[in-house]
């Protein structure tokens, strides 16, 4: 390849990737989390504590039937009686992709903080650049 063809084909790359950038839509994902608040009341939400107002509970007993489904309030929250109902499982779904499941014998179960994870991947990122930052110095120390 000539230098003025691998200059072309760079600069074609640096502009497909700045159009990228610069008319990509911006999308947050968000994570959808059930909560019992209290004996017979759930709130079902997304990151950030804003209410899945489009969200359906189903309760579930111990064979997997389907004892109770019920939408979510404005606010987030489903009310049920627990007396009549004895279910073991709560599966919360806004019908957009997002689900979140609560166990009654484990309950609400507390997520690694954003932060920690964030730490890991840049750690792990770091590791692979040392390593084979480590691997090209020990390459061009045999060839000299």
């Amino acid at each position: 390849m000539t230098l003025m063809l691998k200059k072309f084909v760079i600069c074609l790359l640096a502009v497909v990737l700045l159009q990228g950038i610069i008319f990509t839509d911006t999308a947050s994902a968000h994570r959808m989390y059930i909560v019992q608040q209290e004996p017979g009341q759930f709130f079902v939400f997304y990151d950030g504590r804003e209410a899945a107002t489009m969200a359906v509970v189903t309760l579930y007993d111990e064979d997997d039937n389907i004892l109770l489904q019920e939408s979510v309030n404005s606010e987030g929250i489903m009310k049920y009686n627990p007396r009549r109902v004895k279910a073991v499982k709560a599966v919360a779904d806004d019908g957009m992709g997002h689900r979140a499941t609560y166990n009654y014998e484990v309950g609400n179960v507390a997520e690694v903080p954003i932060m920690y994870k964030l730490g890991f991947g840049l750690a792990l990122l770091v590791f692979v650049a040392a390593f084979f930052n480590y691997r090209n110095q020990q390459k061009n120390k045999s060839n000299v």
